[in-house]
């Protein structure tokens, strides 16, 4: 779209960049339309259409017609994300700036999603006034705030957005045409170009003025059109505050009546008899089925030995009737307030189905750092589980007999990313559980077993293929080397020991034991 030669009193150029904003476009141009303290000729709103599929640019001409003094061009973005467009703006602008020879005027840009004070521009343009080269400002949450969970709002304010704490972002932000050209211009990124610019001013010695007049209001919804930036902020920290439970939450005993718990020990599932009784006695199981390294091996039927941890959860389940099933470490106290804490959110909320356990930082669970760096990276609205490698966990028999089950200490981050997948994160909580787990695990197998689990899902590499896992352990006393289970077994229904009921026929060994019960399935 070719634009017309810029006003010879041109000092300000307003960049925003739009994918399908046609319900905020016109309330954002309206504002931009009624600034007070600076006069129409000296600024102008060059609109970035990103693709757009919706009626955006016809809202938009209608807000212009509207405000006949509001000198509006649209440009066309490269359908890339909001970086890329707001990067055709701000070229754009530049180019125009300096064409009209004022290097110290203002590339200013915000969102379409948001509304600007009335005389934000004025603001700004006093604030360069007094020497500033980059200029952020004070950015509110707009529409849709109150539908946040209360404790949202805070959150950003205290830590929710790094650097200048969001205060320099795109929905308001600017800088002189002159800084623009120093720093290189805006990166061309799909989202988060915002504060890699912020990065590049700092590093230039480019310092950003955030004077409290230069004010505006941003859409607070958790939906938003780029995959980084404030709505993925928003929709993580609801998604903290309304799914972690903590532990003394559980609002009384779950019924009983359609639950199953599977309960692991290292030690052999004749030691995890006892935590069966307690669940059943307490009437938070109607059925439970002890497991451990030596368990079956032919539950389901074909499989073998138990290659581990994961492996063992996956036959206790096809052993355990219910429709909600709770796996506990059967060698940590308190099995039954831990079991009640787990099932207690699935019981509550209909639409949960898998609610993971988590400790307090040092209580014994090899750290999930890793685990939790890869979910930022790949899957970032699962980033704000504690630990994202679950020991115990409860979840609905409809999901888990649908997912497969690292065999190995894997098992939670490979149920996590699935159910996320597959359910969305609205479908997971988590809950503080008190007090050290039982069963000891090695800090690094669990990791690299976590770590496998997780980036096979996101598409690198196959467990098949990788099996066994190699673990290479360095040291200043040399090179060691040990296997760690990262193979997976089927989805339960796949493997013909769905709905707790044991496949039939066996292929030698011992038999799976039977599920203790409070009684006959109904």
């Amino acid at each position: 779209m070719s634009l017309p030669a810029p006003h010879p009193a041109l000092r300000v150029c307003v960049v925003v960049p739009a994918r399908n904003e046609e319900d905020g476009i016109g309330a954002c141009l309206h504002a931009l339309a009624r600034q007070r303290g600076v006069r129409p000729e000296e600024y102008e709103v060059l609109l970035v259409l990103d693709a757009c599929t919706d009626a955006t640019a016809e809202r938009a001409l209608a807000a212009a017609a509207e405000h006949p003094r509001l000198r509006l061009h649209l440009l066309r973005g490269p359908g890339r994300g909001a970086g890329h467009a707001r990067r055709v703006g701000m070229e754009a602008a530049c180019r125009r700036l300096l064409r009209v020879g004022r290097p110290g005027g203002l590339i200013s840009s915000t969102d379409a999603d948001t509304v600007v004070a009335g005389d934000w521009i004025a603001a700004q343009l006093a604030a360069a006034a007094g020497g500033a080269r980059a200029i952020g400002g004070r950015i509110e949450l707009g529409e849709g705030s109150g539908d946040l969970p209360a404790g949202v709002a805070r959150w950003r304010e205290e830590h929710g957005s790094p650097g200048l704490r969001g205060r320099f972002s795109g929905a308001s932000m600017a800088l002189t045409a002159e800084a623009y050209r120093q720093v290189g211009g805006l990166a061309p990124r799909a989202a988060l170009e915002d504060e890699h610019l912020e990065r590049l001013l700092v590093q230039r010695g480019i310092s950003i003025a955030l004077p409290e007049g230069v004010r505006v209001r941003t859409s607070a919804r958790t939906a938003g059109r780029a995959p980084r930036g404030l709505a993925r902020d928003l929709a993580l920290a609801s998604w903290f505050e309304r799914n972690t439970y903590g532990a003394s939450e559980a609002a009384g005993a779950p019924a009983g009546r359609s639950t199953g718990a599977v309960l692991y020990s290292a030690r052999g599932a004749a030691h995890a008899a006892a935590a069966a009784a307690e669940l059943l006695e307490a009437g938070l199981a109607r059925w439970a089925t002890p497991v451990g390294p030596d368990g079956p091996e032919d539950t389901p039927e074909g499989f073998g030995p138990v290659r581990g941890f994961g492996d063992a959860l996956w036959r206790g389940l096809a052993a355990t009737p219910g429709e909600t099933l709770v796996f506990l470490d059967a060698e940590a106290a308190g099995a039954r307030e831990r079991a009640r804490a787990l099932l207690s959110p699935l019981a509550a909320r209909s639409g949960l189905r898998l609610a993971c356990g988590f400790r307090d930082p040092g209580a014994g669970r090899p750290a999930p750092v890793a685990v939790r760096s890869l979910l930022n990276l790949y899957l970032p609205e699962a980033a704000g589980f504690v630990d994202p490698n679950p020991s115990e966990f409860a979840a609905r028999r409809a999901l888990l007999e649908e997912l497969p089950f690292p065999a190995g200490p894997g098992v939670g981050a490979g149920l996590l990313v699935d159910a996320v997948r597959r359910e969305g994160v609205e479908a997971v909580a988590q809950v503080r559980l008190r007090g050290a787990p039982g069963s000891s695990e090695d800090p690094e197998e669990t990791a690299y077993a976590a770590l496998a689990a997780a980036l096979f899902r996101l598409g690198a590499g196959d467990p098949e293929e990788l099996s066994p896992g190699q673990l290479f352990r360095a040291s200043p006393e040399g090179l060691r080397r040990s296997g760690v289970a990262v193979e997976e077994r089927p989805p339960l229904r796949r493997a013909g020991g769905g709905r707790g009921l044991p496949a039939a026929g066996r292929s030698g060994g011992r038999r799976a034991p039977p599920p203790c019960s409070a009684g006959s399935p109904p």
